[in-house]
């Protein structure tokens, strides 16, 4: 939660990656508006930013900004840090600004108690910025399930080492897509836009070795995101953990509800694979028709920020 100094107007938040490996402190004005940018990378990764002085306003608290995964493209100015382990976009740095500029940008996602939802944006037109950006190919395999009033979608991580191709039935102005967007503590942070299909209507594409899967909690779920980008692509389920195994981490505490509901998880999630949207080539993301699920109060047990 935030704190006041009512001398200098800003309040300190805390922001963090989900696994906790990186935390830092901001003094801010308030935050009520975020710079939405429409970019390649925003749009994958799904930043709401806001700016500061690293020297005069932020602090790191654990870890170090050194040990965040460093991306780069185009004109190479800005610096995109995500952690490495959770995959989480904590922020991007501009190292030619000087003090007291605006060196260093917060993906808003990632400071505690805040309900983006309710934040004022403020609308950037980053496509136009710097050299366009080209999609990268789909090369890999495509789903050959036939699925009645569908087409196929292939998408990447930002720099084209992962890939995805997914039958699926047309997903802008579909009020019966099943969209959904989480505001739970890892959906949160990487602002991911989820859609459902089978299993056999997906395929992930890419080297094992350009990818980390990001497993916590009771590690039902595997959530593979690029090592050298870190942009998250899809929520299949954990294929190295049995189901004695997610049982146990449940403890002796758990009640029969709860143990009930972690079996039904598992049955769903045998079945699906999750597919970020904003990965997907060619979608309008204007268009789509989303619902908004409260998964921080449903998702047991609670996140505790660091």
């Amino acid at each position: 939660m935030a704190t006041a100094d009512s001398e200098s107007g800003l309040q300190t938040y805390r922001g963090n990656c989900h696994c906790g490996a990186f935390v830092y402190e901001a003094q801010l004005p308030e935050i009520t508006t975020v710079t939405e940018c429409g970019c390649s990378i925003c749009r994958k990764k799904g930043y709401l930013f806001v700016g500061t002085n690293s020297e005069a306003h932020f602090t790191v608290v654990k870890g170090s900004l050194e040990d965040l995964a460093d991306y780069t493209f185009g004109s190479k100015k800005l610096h995109h840090k995500f952690c490495s382990h959770c995959g989480t976009a904590v922020l991007a740095t501009v190292p030619n600004v000087k003090a007291p500029g605006k060196d260093i940008f917060l993906n808003v996602h990632a400071i505690q108690d805040i309900n983006t939802w309710e934040l004022k944006r403020t609308t950037v037109d980053g496509i136009k910025l710097g050299s366009p950006y080209e999609e990268p190919k789909y090369t890999g395999a495509l789903p050959t399930v036939e699925v009645e009033g569908s087409q196929m979608y292939t998408g990447s991580c930002h720099c084209g080492k992962l890939t995805i191709s997914a039958r699926l039935k047309t997903l802008e102005d579909d009020k019966d897509s099943g969209m959904i967007e989480c505001n739970c503590s890892i959906c949160e942070r990487n602002a991911y836009l989820w859609v459902y299909p089978k299993t056999e209507q997906v395929v992930l594409a890419g080297d094992e070795a350009d990818m980390t899967r990001y497993r916590f909690n009771l590690e039902i779920l595997a959530k593979p995101f690029c090592k050298t980008c870190g942009v998250s692509m899809s929520n299949p389920r954990n294929a190295e953990s049995t189901a004695e195994e997610v049982m146990a981490r449940l403890g002796d505490d758990a009640d029969e509800a709860r143990r009930d509901r972690v079996r039904r998880i598992m049955a769903n999630h045998s079945t699906i694979h999750p597919v970020n949207v904003r990965v997907l080539h060619g979608v309008d993301l204007g268009r789509l028709c989303v619902r908004r699920l409260d998964g921080a109060k449903l998702i047991l047990p609670p996140y505790v920020n660091p």
